[in-house]
């Protein structure tokens, strides 16, 4: 009654018709097995020495067709792979500090809806999505180098630096067309090198200004900070529809920022945090025939968490997230595309465990 009335039907009806297409189904299944091997060798207190193997078979089958039409051709896509990641690591230790070079392989495959050209709407986006069945998994290699100072008990300081090579990264693109329908491509190659600066430390030094040292204790922060540069190699044929030659992987921000403020008695049995994270403008899809790549822009989201023990078995949880419901804002070229809110979300509940 609040769709359907009089001034909703036209003079001569309202008619209900069927709308299923013949890609609106599919069946999809997945194995995969694993097997691993890791090794381990520590030499005195100043050198550890790692590496692994892991071995994964995977076969995974998504097989699209028309539920009308039973004698109709599937739209089949089969990716059956057998592949040896391996990782290695070496940590050097002197006093309070540890340099640690490390290595790392593995792959990102792609999900069923991905690998279906069944469409369906994005309930968050409010957008078209279309697989893609020709697509096939990425491989990754991961190269980093780490320091750290530990400079009190639980406390540190971290700097480090890190390389991503990608193979066949997956990104999500816009179809050309008049029906802006977003779907997924592996582009050629990607490449990820950045620094990560991380600390952890408790606020007892404040207590030794202002006194009451062991209550500044209970106080600490965390703070982490990477900074990004991403660039990205097309196929042939992607390079000839998408408009940007030059660009970042699409989903990777230049920048993430996360800073946390805690308090802990463990006396009292009170936990509770203040975290704020931002990150940087980053591509959501790409742009196809001259239209230029859609971004979604910077946004701060601010949470906070609360427990509080009580008797021996009792805990009470609070949690409040996005508390400052910063935009989300979605551009591309110098128009804003799509902005909106998703609101301020709280949680309560009593834990009673034995």
């Amino acid at each position: 009654d609040e769709i359907i009335f009089d001034e909703t039907i036209a003079p001569n009806g309202w008619q209900i018709n069927e709308v299923t297409i013949p890609t609106d189904a599919y069946t999809a299944d997945q194995v995969l097995d694993s097997r691993y091997a890791a090794l381990d060798f520590t030499f005195g207190d100043w050198l550890r020495l790692g590496g692994g193997l892991r071995q994964e078979q995977s076969d995974q089958s998504v097989v699209t067709f028309d539920i009308f039409n039973e004698g109709g051709d599937p739209v089949v896509s089969q990716l059956s792979t057998d592949d040896d990641f391996w990782s290695g690591s070496a940590t050097l230790v002197f006093g309070d500090h540890q340099v640690r070079a490390g290595y790392g392989e593995t792959t990102n495959r792609p999900d069923f809806k991905e690998l279906s050209p069944a469409i369906y709407k994005d309930p968050l986006l409010d957008r078209q999505i279309k697989g893609n069945p020709n697509l096939v998994q990425a491989y990754l290699k991961n190269y980093d180098l780490r320091w750290d100072w530990y400079f009190d008990q639980g406390e540190f300081v971290s700097l480090g630096v890190f390389y991503k090579e990608f193979t066949d990264p997956i990104e999500t693109v816009i179809l050309p067309g008049a029906s802006q329908i977003t779907s997924f491509a592996n582009a050629e190659t990607a490449e990820n090198f950045g620094a990560e600066f991380e600390l952890y430390s408790n606020l007892e030094f404040i207590g030794r200004w202002w006194g009451e040292p062991d209550w500044w204790a209970k106080w600490y922060v965390n703070t982490n900070y990477a900074w990004i540069e991403s660039t990205i190699e097309l196929t042939e044929e992607n390079s000839s529809v998408q408009t940007s030659d030059s660009r970042p992987l699409q989903g990777q921000s230049p920048f993430v920022w996360n800073f946390q403020v805690g308090y802990d008695d463990l006396d009292r049995g009170i936990n509770t945090a203040l975290l704020f994270n931002i990150f940087g403008e980053s591509i959501v899809d790409v742009g196809t025939n001259g239209a230029p790549d859609i971004y979604q822009q910077p946004r701060e989201q601010l949470d906070f968490v609360y427990a509080q023990k009580f008797g021996q078995h009792w805990k009470f949880k609070f949690r409040a997230r996005n508390l400052l419901d910063a935009e989300v804002e979605v551009t591309q070229g110098d128009r804003t595309r799509r902005s909106y809110s998703v609101g301020r979300e709280y949680q309560a509940a009593i834990e009673w465990s034995f």
